[in-house]
């Protein structure tokens, strides 16, 4: 018994290796075709489905600290893709949103990322992708629910 568990540890350990390795590309790459990050993909994501986006609101949608923010915003502020202004009623908010080279970045991105994922999901048989799907959600999860405790 002792050695199953040991080989599903091994088999685990390594599926989230290779997991980690690639979800890395996925983070810190850039997409090619717009020289951004995922990461910074996903802070136009979010400030693109508001007309203008309070940057606490930011902090709360991404999950990281104020200073986090900061750091990730300022190169797409100095790539002219995001406009940060403080706030007309509230000197101490800051407000974002996209110019317009932002929001033409974030529909080439996010053209290039549909278009990745229609590439992998192509790979993956279609009567399997369902659990494929699934399998993740219960992975990612588990994942969460252990490391809350």
């Amino acid at each position: 018994m002792k050695n199953l568990i040991e080989t599903m540890d091994q088999t685990i350990f390594k599926l989230i290796k290779e997991l980690t390795f690639i979800l890395k590309g996925f983070q810190n790459d850039t997409i090619i075709c717009e020289n951004i990050t995922f990461r910074q993909f996903t802070i136009l994501e979010c400030i693109s489905s508001y007309e203008k986006l309070k940057m606490t609101d930011l902090n709360v949608l991404l999950n990281v600290e104020k200073s986090t923010t900061t750091r990730l915003l300022a190169p797409l502020v100095r790539q002219g893709l995001i406009k940060k202004r403080k706030s007309n009623s509230d000197q101490r908010i800051f407000e974002l949103s996209l110019t317009t080279d932002g929001k033409r970045t974030h529909k080439v991105a996010l053209s290039s990322i549909h278009e990745h994922i229609k590439l992998i999901s192509e790979l993956i048989p279609v009567e399997k992708q369902e659990n494929v799907q699934e399998a993740l959600n219960i992975f990612i999860n588990a994942s969460r629910l252990c490391c809350k405790n």
